[in-house]
């Protein structure tokens, strides 16, 4: 676990990166919100070598379909 000055994006990027340094043959993606804080996102991409994805928080809320699927099969992801 880290702790970073909250919405501080350098702090917040390097912590992440220090904690994911040693698994990182297993991690293939990260996916932030769009606060300020994951600003250099970029830079983690680039040091990890992996895949972003940005999302906003209306997408991860889904359809009502989408939801109610998410609810009754916990393992599906949209």
């Amino acid at each position: 676990m880290g702790l970073a000055p909250p919405k501080e994006a350098g702090d917040v990027g390097t912590v992440i990166c220090d904690l994911l340094r040693d698994f990182k043959a297993h991690v293939k993606t990260l996916t932030y919100d769009n606060g300020k804080e994951f600003a250099y996102h970029h830079l983690i991409n680039q040091i990890l070598e992996i895949s972003i994805l940005l999302c906003s928080s209306i997408s991860l809320m889904g359809t009502r379909a989408q939801r109610k699927h998410q609810w009754t099969n916990p393992a599906v992801f949209p």
